[in-house]
């Protein structure tokens, strides 16, 4: 992360990354053998489909939506394989607002578990730590209770956007996941 004080508010989530087997992609060689495992599953399980626009599926442009300035946290399962992930960037450098564009993915063994359940929340509350809203989008309409859940609000429809039928605008302020249900269950 190219962040002011990215190091300083890293080690206040370390037990965190540590205790679900998390970490920041850095390009290296290994990880990106990651990714293309993560790749190939996406592939395999149609995931990719309802995640990745079409002119980002191939394997090329999937690396590439994980360059800089992009930051990607994933976590690892029992087996080195990636069981969730989620990116986020700057959805405007010149804007004063600090707004990210994100994605998220979790493999679907372990949707609505505790695993990612504990994922969301360090990924959001970390994203926040640099961001104070996040611009998303999805093609997924029985996503967006979800999105509610955590504090989004659904801004719009862009209909046959890349294809699909519908694709959701969604926005969430740091102030809005704070008072989520998602939080109110979490602080239970």
């Amino acid at each position: 992360m190219d962040y002011p004080n990215a190091e300083q508010i890293l080690l206040k989530y370390k037990d965190q990354f540590n205790n679900l087997n998390a970490f920041i992609y850095h390009h290296d060689q290994k990880e990106e053998m990651l990714l293309l495992k993560w790749w190939m599953h996406l592939n395999e399980s149609n995931d990719i489909e309802r995640l990745i626009k079409p002119d980002a599926r191939s394997i090329h442009a999937f690396y590439n939506l994980f360059k800089y300035p992009t930051t990607l946290i994933y976590t690892l399962d029992e087996h080195g394989e990636i069981s969730n992930a989620g990116w986020v960037e700057s959805a405007d450098e010149k804007s004063t607002t600090r707004t990210a564009q994100n994605g998220i993915w979790t493999r679907s063994d372990i949707r609505g578990s505790r695993k990612q359940f504990n994922f969301i929340t360090l990924y959001y509350n970390l994203t926040f730590e640099f961001f104070d809203a996040i611009l998303g989008l999805t093609w997924q309409p029985d996503l967006l209770d979800l999105h509610t859940k955590l504090g989004y609000n659904i801004v719009g429809v862009i209909p046959d956007f890349y294809n699909q039928p519908n694709c959701y605008i969604v926005h969430l302020t740091r102030e809005n996941y704070q008072n989520s249900r998602f939080n109110q269950i979490r602080s239970k």
